[in-house]
């Protein structure tokens, strides 16, 4: 980080935070009957979700369950996405305000430092193995495939506008295109499960630090 500045990590950190509290309200029946599904799939798959368990454990009638999702399939998919989403939709608008908020390429060089920490923390593991599994699963679920990629094209739609307010302010690359950022960024940082899966802790900053390297060499042409 370029600044040393305390207060600087502590600010970036504080709004993500404060956006990771919770995302927006939804029906609290959809809402138990959600968090019930996805409990049976993070501890036996969603091949092992039923219906009539769900609705009976969340105190509901069939006919409301499926008001809310359809049908099996469909909460499924609301399910699986929710695991894949959750983190990333509040994520996102913690982002953009970051990046509206740079004046200088030295801060925007000190949020991606902070940015990929928060992203590869130890307590975010949990995190970053769910939204690969989702992933897996959605290569062979065609309503789920659909659904997670819907989202992910919503999430880099939303970031792109403020790659390229950053880019007019002067901040980055004048030759950048940055409507394939945001996509490689996520593919950059949901990869670091897979370095995981036989890194030591000394392994793990080694790969923050060529991280954040690579991502300053593309955005800025040099590194800061």
């Amino acid at each position: 980080m370029l600044s040393g500045d305390a207060t600087s990590a502590n600010r970036v950190e504080d709004t993500l935070m404060a956006n990771l509290k919770g995302t927006a309200s939804t029906h609290p029946t959809r809402e138990k009957i959600l968090q019930l599904a996805i409990a049976v799939i993070e501890e036996q798959g969603d091949e092992a979700v039923r219906v009539n368990d769900i609705a009976a454990e969340a105190g509901v009638s069939i006919t409301s369950l499926y008001h809310f999702f359809g049908d099996r399939v469909g909460l499924v998919v609301a399910a699986q996405t929710a695991r894949y989403l959750a983190p990333m939709t509040s994520e996102m608008d913690s982002f953009v305000a970051l990046l509206d908020s740079c004046t200088t390429r030295e801060q925007l060089a000190d949020i991606i430092t902070l940015v990929v920490a928060f992203s590869t923390a130890p307590n975010r593991r949990s995190i970053r193995r769910s939204r690969i599994t989702v992933l897996g699963r959605a290569m062979t679920h065609t309503e789920l495939e659909a659904s997670v990629a819907g989202f992910e094209k919503d999430w880099c739609d939303a970031l792109t506008p403020a790659f390229k307010r950053a880019r007019e302010k002067g901040l980055l690359n004048q030759d950048l295109s940055v409507e394939v950022v945001a996509p490689w960024l996520v593919g950059t940082l949901l990869g670091r499960i897979v370095f995981e899966l036989n890194a030591t802790p000394a392994q793990d900053a080694i790969w923050d630090a060529m991280t954040v390297k690579a991502i300053k060499a593309l955005l800025f042409e040099k590194e800061l």
